[in-house]
């Protein structure tokens, strides 16, 4: 009897022990249901991730062109006045290059204009020595290329005045400015003009210093003009 009762009840007793480890078993990590439930989790989640739609594009890209669109006269406007001051700033060192080398080399240095073609440079203005010795003319030096003491007006920049001592040289082919060992000058009244927008700026020589200033009020320039 004992023994029946043994082995009608042992299949079952295993039979449950293998179902508690099974059920066990199936709620490890990595083995059973465990995995297909956490792949059904994450699937909503990847489906959010999208890109833009063409739409949403179209809409960037029209922003930005009314941007660029709007903005574009002020870059202009920043970009003509800009090429006005560095005119200015490139004279303004020529005479002051000029200034320093006839009074460092003790002799007169030239600053020459073209007012047609908007060119300058400095030349200096040193005896040959036959010429010197016979008490005859100087022959002009002229500044080599890359020597930076020689420039051209760009194209949206033009003089509308050139004056040395007060004669107008507009026409001249070669208006040339005298700088003396002395530090004084030729009187030099040059007005830059930019058609585009009508700004102006004048650059003025002083006859006993040599310096030049810089003269941007519209009303002392339009009457200067006149």
């Amino acid at each position: 009897h004992f023994q029946y009762c043994s082995m009608s009840r042992g299949p079952t007793a295993r039979g449950a022990a293998l179902g508690g480890k099974q059920a066990a078993g199936a709620r490890r990590p990595g083995r059973g249901v465990w995995p297909a439930r956490s792949g059904a989790r994450r699937g909503p989640a990847a489906s959010e991730v999208r890109g833009f739609t063409l739409i949403e594009l179209m809409v960037v890209i029209s922003i930005m062109a009314i941007v660029i669109t709007m903005s574009a006269p002020a870059i202009y406007h920043i970009w003509r006045k800009e090429s006005l001051g560095k005119s200015v700033a490139a004279i303004m060192e020529s005479c002051a290059r000029a200034r320093a080398r006839a009074i460092m080399q003790g002799t007169m240095a030239l600053l020459v204009f073209n007012a047609g073609d908007g060119s300058f440079h400095v030349a200096g203005a040193t005896p040959h020595k036959d010429a010197a010795e016979a008490g005859g003319p100087v022959g002009l030096t002229m500044p080599g290329p890359n020597s930076g003491l020689s420039g051209k007006l760009p194209d949206n920049v033009a003089i509308a005045q050139l004056k040395i001592n007060g004669v107008n040289d507009m026409d001249t082919h070669r208006a040339m400015v005298r700088f003396y060992p002395n530090g004084t000058c030729d009187e030099l009244r040059l007005i830059l003009l930019q058609p585009a927008n009508g700004d102006m700026r004048g650059i003025f020589l002083e006859i006993t210093t040599g310096l030049a200033s810089v003269e941007s009020d519209r009303s002392t320039l339009q009457r200067e003009l006149k």
